[in-house]
């Protein structure tokens, strides 16, 4: 596995990007097309994708402008605008990040309900929404700070890995069973491939949640072997976002085909998984998916806390940093976010 995906090389960052894109997004990209129109949903993801790379690409200039001095959004920010707006480009960045990691949590709560609902064996009170926030809490402690302990993504590139065959997996069991449902039922309801009104925007917002991988764009430039280059880094973001925006589509495409009109928020919530043995492995696959976006999504929010209590990453006790990352889980506990009137 080391030959296949050495640290630092095309590969592993091209895994990591796709592990950290590839999350919450892809539950919810069916009803995004429901809501945007397949047609649209895809104009868009193209534009997104093209988008996506062009930011990487000029970020990967500006480190190499001010040769590699500048190691991180807070000193990037001080270092071009002038004292003070380290902490104000730090601080966006984190809130950003925080957002996000309400999403993974959300949509490792989309995972996690199913699970607990269907469960012939899950009490009263872990199919109350008090006791499936209970659970995303223990899910939280045990599987999602771990990975967050790891100061360098390349550490975790091998869990980024796993991640992203399971979502290649989960994609394929769409198809399948989209295929599968397809000749059994024929066409179920409507096809709409161009929307207007909210239904459209809210769309427009899943697609541009889907891309959100620039976090990170410090922590795989630096850590590239054997130098950091722009070239690579603009490569690895051109693969990896491509395949992100092909998977998009497959599972947007195939799963409207599946539900038409029934399509929920998140596709899981079409499913049971206890029917079909294949389908909980897609569950797992794809909690542990979350575990890695959500590992890397907090690299930013480490950062800024980092720079506001001026510790440097790489000499900081592995106590201290843990005792920060280690913090109570108060985003499990916010209203769902997912749900729409």
């Amino acid at each position: 596995m080391h030959q296949l995906v050495p640290p630092g090389g095309l590969a592993a960052n091209c895994f990591t990007l796709c592990s950290v894109t590839l999350a919450g997004g892809i539950i919810s990209m069916a009803d995004s097309f429901r809501t945007s129109g397949i047609i649209m949903a895809i104009i868009y993801l193209v534009v997104i994708t093209l988008i996506t790379v062009y930011t990487m690409y000029m970020m990967g200039v500006t480190i190499r402008k001010t040769n590699g001095t500048l190691r991180n959004f807070e000193e990037m920010g001080g270092g071009l605008f002038g004292p003070g707006w380290d902490y104000f480009v730090g601080f966006i960045m984190a809130s950003s990040c925080l957002g996000t990691a309400i999403g993974y949590l959300s949509a490792a709560g989309s995972v996690l309900s199913p699970v607990l609902q269907h469960s012939p064996h899950t009490s009263d009170f872990f199919k109350s929404t008090g006791g499936k926030r209970v659970a995303l809490t223990l899910l939280w402690a045990a599987f999602l700070v771990p990975v967050v302990l790891p100061k360098h993504v390349n550490t975790i590139r091998y869990v980024s890995v796993f991640g992203v065959c399971m979502v290649v997996y989960f994609v394929v069991i769409i198809v399948v069973h989209s295929c599968t449902n397809g000749l059994k039922k024929g066409m179920r309801g409507d096809m709409v491939y161009f929307t207007t009104g909210n239904e459209a925007i809210y769309g427009l917002s899943i697609f541009v949640f889907g891309y959100m991988c620039q976090g990170i764009t410090y922590s795989v430039y630096f850590e590239m072997k054997p130098k950091p280059c722009v070239r690579q880094l603009t490569v690895a973001s051109a693969i990896s976002m491509t395949v992100c925006m092909v998977l998009y589509i497959l599972a947007g495409l195939f799963g409207y085909f599946d539900f038409a009109d029934d399509t929920k928020g998140s596709i899981l919530e079409n499913f049971n998984p206890y029917q079909d043995v294949y389908m909980m492995v897609a569950y797992m696959g794809m909690l542990v998916k979350i575990c890695a976006a959500y590992a890397m999504n907090m690299i930013p929010i480490r950062n800024f806390l980092y720079h506001c209590l001026r510790w440097d990453l790489e000499t900081n006790p592995y106590w201290r940093h843990v005792l920060l990352v280690f913090r109570p889980p108060l985003w499990c506990w916010l209203p769902d976010c997912s749900s729409r009137a």
